[in-house]
């Protein structure tokens, strides 16, 4: 197959930080083993002064003193009015978008088919499959439109995106989404009559993990070998409520534990100023780590701490953790439940939603009982590698394309007879 890989997304780079990139990434390279992969990301194709590089990257940079200004002066600004002129601009990224990938395919020529990851006010995948009747397979994460709302307009969330994202799910051949349990919940959310909803788990590359980094990171930080170190790894987005993090660490600031926050994004500062005006000794931010150090980080710290996310979708750094093998902490959501061997365990791995009171007790509990939760761990680690590897997920991705090609040739077919 000729595949069209396309993520319309201008916050989206082949070469991004996170585990939106590393998704990416991952998914293309299973892809190109068996196939011709066309990429097309929004960030890479129409590159400018404005989107110049992740976003996450430039969050962890010191803003300069033109960027503080802008700040303060933007805080003047209702937040509905700077929503809606982003919205603004993102419709305007879409034409830029659009046409970039359409002159990009008048290089490559046209794929057998395309696989889109949805981008919210992004069209582009909609109209190249109507236009040229091409295949179109489209990867959701179903909700994210209900978790962004804080960065969009009530007007925008509320009806444009909604609207158009249903037009996305009414012309797809086949969509994918990122776990089992997001199946069900895709269709009744969007009201998708079909069974052409396919589950494409997120996957874990071992070969990463077989590298080890010449790092001590305990020495680095000055952390005590009698520290017990709590770590969050990844990009500080809103709805994954890193914040609680540092609310538990306040529970926690006169036990012999360590918050360590590797990463970076725009909160960055903020989660900073709160550490100062609550004279918290105990969280170290370490910001954005090279990928060839990433995993001694992973070695370094003893519990894992998931702080939020979707409920219906586990991140990539989940997986991360566990296959190493690392305990993890996880918000009290079904859709990690498979992933223990017990619902004992599940309960004892996880913590009540957004409660940074429960999450600091369940912190102190996995401290004061490391010992009791080996085979826990083991039974993640193993599950993990029987459903979780990126070749597996890239052959649930070949599966949902060759449905995708199938269902619209069969629909043209049955056109054409009448």
């Amino acid at each position: 197959m000729k595949i069209l890989y396309l993520a319309p997304d201008i916050n989206l780079f082949l070469k991004q930080n996170g585990g939106a990139g590393t998704h990416i990434r991952a998914s293309i390279a299973e892809l190109q083993k068996q196939h011709e992969v066309i990429i097309a990301l929004g960030g890479d194709l129409i590159r400018t002064s404005v989107a110049s590089q992740p976003i996450q990257n430039k969050a962890t940079e010191s803003p300069s003193f033109l960027q503080k200004i802008k700040k303060r002066v933007s805080k003047w600004i209702p937040e509905e009015i700077k929503n809606t002129l982003h919205d603004y601009q993102r419709k305007a990224f879409n034409v830029q978008v659009y046409a970039a990938s359409e002159k990009l395919l008048g290089k490559e020529g046209l794929p057998d088919v395309i696989y889109e990851r949805s981008g919210y006010g992004y069209d582009v995948g909609m109209r190249l499959a109507a236009k040229y009747k091409i295949p179109l397979c489209m990867e959701t994460d179903v909700i994210m439109l209900d978790l962004i709302k804080p960065d969009t307009s009530w007007l925008y969330n509320r009806f444009i995106y909604r609207k158009l994202e249903q037009k996305k799910y009414d012309t797809a051949d086949t969509i994918t989404v990122q776990s089992e349990y997001s199946v069900e919940i895709a269709k009744k959310y969007w009201n998708i009559p079909h069974n052409f909803v396919f589950n494409k788990d997120l996957g874990i590359t071992l070969s990463q993990h077989n590298n080890l980094a010449n790092l001590d990171v305990r020495t680095k930080y000055g952390i005590k070998n009698s520290s017990y170190i709590v770590g969050y790894v990844g990009i500080f987005q809103r709805y994954q409520n890193v914040q609680i993090l540092l609310e538990a660490a306040k529970w926690l600031q006169n036990e012999d534990i360590v918050f360590m926050l590797v990463g970076g994004g725009r909160d960055l500062e903020e989660f900073k100023q709160f550490v100062a005006k609550n004279a918290l000794k105990n969280v170290i931010f370490t910001g954005v780590v090279d990928k060839s150090e990433v995993h001694a980080y992973y070695q370094a710290i003893d519990l894992g701490v998931i702080p939020d996310c979707a409920y219906h979708m586990y991140p990539v750094k989940f997986l991360e953790f566990g296959v190493i093998p690392k305990p993890v902490l996880v918000p009290k959501y079904e859709v990690f439940a498979p992933f223990f061997p017990t619902k004992t365990d599940f309960s004892q791995f996880t913590f009540q939603p957004k409660q940074a009171q429960d999450l600091s007790e369940k912190i102190k509990y996995m401290q004061q009982n490391a010992a009791k939760f080996g085979n826990s761990v083991a039974f993640t680690k193993k599950y993990i590698l029987e459903n979780n590897t990126w070749e597996i997920c890239g052959r649930k991705i070949e599966y949902a394309l060759k449905q995708a090609i199938s269902r619209k040739f069969t629909q043209i077919s049955a056109d054409s007879s009448r």
